[in-house]
């Protein structure tokens, strides 16, 4: 899915300006959105796709810079919503080796799931760090769209 006219929709936070969330989904793998750990271990993107889309799969990107490991998201849930406040669980990815390997990731929803929004909320991070992030994250649809 283009990520024209995609918009946050909420964060758990953003470290100091330098790592907003929209940087997510820029385009520019060598920018990336990182939370605060100031603002707890609950950490959560949503993204609003301006548009409703369905949903069929999660592309994930870990931060790109080798002399950070911070926020490599290992573990997460993936819901979606077509209004922004009733949520449909739509599955839960684990990646392992993103020390070694930060190479994109994908994760296949089990079904496609017509949605505008989707929320992905931070399970663990690679080596349990406090940050959670993302040098860029996709979104799969349903062929056709």
């Amino acid at each position: 899915v283009a990520t024209t006219g995609w918009k946050v929709q909420s964060v758990s936070g953003e470290l100091n300006g330098k790592h907003a969330a929209a940087m997510a989904f820029d385009g520019k793998p060598e920018t990336s959105w990182q939370s605060d750990a100031k603002q707890g271990d609950r950490h959560q993107l949503t993204i609003d796709l301006g548009r409703s889309v369905s949903v069929a799969g999660i592309q994930y990107l870990p931060n790109q810079d080798l002399r950070r490991r911070d926020g490599m998201i290992s573990a997460a849930a993936v819901e979606t919503s077509d209004d922004g406040s009733s949520w449909n669980a739509a599955g839960k990815w684990s990646f392992g080796n993103l020390i070694n390997d930060r190479g994109q990731r994908t994760y296949l929803l089990d079904r496609s799931q017509l949605a505008r929004y989707v929320r992905i909320v931070v399970d663990s991070t690679a080596e349990d760090r406090p940050f959670a992030g993302a040098a860029e994250i996709g979104i799969f649809a349903q062929t056709g769209e």
